[in-house]
């Protein structure tokens, strides 16, 4: 069966994307932050907190309604902190693609379709990538995170490597740069594993991350 995760990269759907209002003074939110966060939801649907990867949580001052009870989403979230930085105004929250590696013997095929890295960070749980997709927006593209091997060094180090699947439609080309966040489980690993490699194809060859 094939594993490979489709992602709508160009049709990126918000949790939900609140107004800013029509103030045009230029200084709407002086104290605006962007993170990658887990949202949590309650047995209501809602997003009632979000915690940031040093474990930080904060209660929201607007919840958040969502299609799922009881369960967290890795997303992309802009919030100003209120209230002595114990809550927290959320103003756009997006669901990003976070799935664990799939070993490699699971996927029917390994497509690695060159990408952009613009970022690119290992924090808490995850290790956290901003990438550019060169795209017109004809189609979705797909990808997902493969779990190629695990190996142990002469000085008993142990490391995972794992690489970015990444298939472009096969009617899409490359006019403009759109940007996706991707966001990669790796707690998982933390007893069996002492290093994390990963590789990513990019149109320069293939660029080879350790953490």
């Amino acid at each position: 069966m094939n594993r490979l995760i489709t992602y709508a990269f160009l049709i990126i759907t918000p949790l939900l994307i609140l107004a800013c209002g029509d103030d045009d003074s230029g200084d709407k939110f002086p104290s605006l932050q962007t993170e990658f966060v887990e949202a949590n939801t309650g047995a209501d649907k809602r997003i009632h907190s979000i915690t940031t990867d040093n474990g930080q949580a904060y209660i929201l001052t607007n919840s958040i309604m969502t299609d799922v009870a009881d369960t967290t989403f890795r997303c992309v979230c802009n919030f100003e902190l209120q209230d002595n930085e114990t809550r927290a105004t959320v103003y756009d929250i997006k669901h990003i693609y976070s799935f664990p590696p799939i070993p490699a013997s699971q996927f029917k095929s390994l497509d690695r379709d060159p990408v952009k890295v613009q970022s690119l960070w290992h924090s808490g749980k995850y290790v956290n990538i901003i990438l550019g997709v060169m795209t017109s927006g004809n189609g979705a593209h797909a990808c997902a995170f493969c779990e190629d091997s695990i190996t142990t060094s002469s000085d008993g180090t142990k490391t995972v490597h794992i690489s970015l699947l990444h298939k472009r439609p096969d009617n899409d080309i490359e006019a403009y740069t759109q940007k996706v966040y991707l966001s990669i489980p790796v707690s998982h690993y933390a007893d069996s594993c002492n290093a994390i490699s990963l590789s990513i194809p990019t149109y320069e060859g293939t660029a080879t991350y350790t953490f």
